[in-house]
């Protein structure tokens, strides 16, 4: 009886708040879980002793900025992750789980970097991690800005400046930067991005340092090709 309630979606707010002192773990658990439970009940339920309970607080899209603030600091792994991953996790909260070096593993920095609400603020932290996979990370996100992008093409990992330079959102200056990097996974990108003007400005300054006996035949080909 007490879990059929405790499920429904339709149950009043305020039987939710009671079924959360419920002995029972599966009338706990079904409270946390149900999208309709009001914050009371799920700031109860985030003190739970099992971990299980709290983790369903973490991904309930009505856990408050409160109790979500508090279950990023939890010492279970998969419960900061659902923390990541809730839609209503407030960039604050977002750096919190970035700054806890501890505590942040890749998986949580990867879904921090996903965030729909992670600020620039956010990514910049992300993108002066020691971890090259996770700079990557930012340097693919829909929403970093041109600034992190421009100083990500800097980056000294090549996944990373590879990365840069495949984002249709990087600032032509970024491109020219890169078009001139030493890897060709790196500069075969950013050729294919450049502007006519820019290839042909490009294409000019490789032939004069390839009459120089230096240079790469190879990207003087390739540009070559794209002009057509």
């Amino acid at each position: 009886m007490h879990s059929a309630l405790a499920k429904n979606s339709a149950t009043p707010p305020e039987v939710l708040v009671e079924l959360a002192k419920d002995p029972d773990f599966w009338v706990r658990w079904w409270v946390a879980s149900n999208p309709n439970a009001p914050a009371e009940a799920l700031r109860r339920l985030a003190e739970d002793k099992d971990w299980e309970i709290r983790h369903w607080v973490a991904s309930n899209p009505n856990a408050s900025k409160e109790v979500l603030e508090k279950l990023a600091g939890d010492e279970h792994h998969q419960i900061r992750l659902a923390v990541a991953k809730n839609p209503g996790t407030s960039p604050q909260i977002l750096i919190k789980l970035v700054e806890d070096s501890r505590k942040a593993s890749y998986i949580i920095l990867e879904e921090v970097a996903k965030h729909p609400r992670a600020t620039e603020e956010v990514l910049a932290k992300l993108a002066r991690h020691k971890n090259h996979e996770v700079r990557k990370m930012v340097a693919e996100s829909p929403r970093v800005t041109p600034r992190l992008l421009t100083r990500l093409a800097r980056d000294k990992a090549k996944a990373v400046r590879a990365a840069i330079a495949r984002n249709p959102q990087t600032p032509e200056e970024a491109f020219l930067r890169l078009a001139r990097d030493r890897s060709p996974e790196v500069w075969e990108e950013a050729l294919r991005r450049l502007p006519k003007p820019f290839l042909e400005e490009l294409y000019q300054k490789e032939l004069l340092v390839r009459l120089a006996g230096k240079g790469n035949l190879e990207k003087l080909k390739r540009i070559e090709e794209l002009l057509g």
